[in-house]
């Protein structure tokens, strides 16, 4: 478990370069920069694994990595109150749409009879 100096390390870089999304159903928290030395230990932390470099079209590379589903929503959750306003109401967002979202996968599921969840 990172440190709490970690954590608002962790904050402040995500606060400015991190993405918070819901893509279709699921969770996403992504970093993606050119300072390879930064994305490593964000990565590390977080227990993620970057991803190959990538190329702009400047020529210069960036890394990347992401979170998906629950491990991306309990760092939301554990950062939250260290993010700023505007990264809050994204936070926000995502996981609203993703409990929506959740809570109807779990009705579809209620809904199928024993014939359609066989077919």
């Amino acid at each position: 478990m990172p440190t709490t100096s970690e954590l608002y390390w962790l904050a402040g870089l995500l606060d400015g370069e991190g993405c918070f999304l819901v893509n279709v159903y699921t969770p996403r928290l992504a970093l993606a920069m050119t300072d390879v030395d930064t994305v490593e230990r964000a990565a590390t932390l977080m227990g993620a694994k970057i991803g190959k470099p990538w190329v702009l079209k400047s020529g210069k590379p960036y890394w990347n990595f992401a979170l998906y589903g629950t491990r991306a929503i309990e760092w939301m959750q554990t950062l939250y109150v260290l993010m700023s306003v505007r990264r809050q109401a994204a936070i926000r967002r995502c996981l609203k749409q993703w409990r929506a979202n959740r809570n109807y996968k779990r009705k579809a599921k209620l809904r199928e009879t024993p014939l359609q969840s066989a077919a």
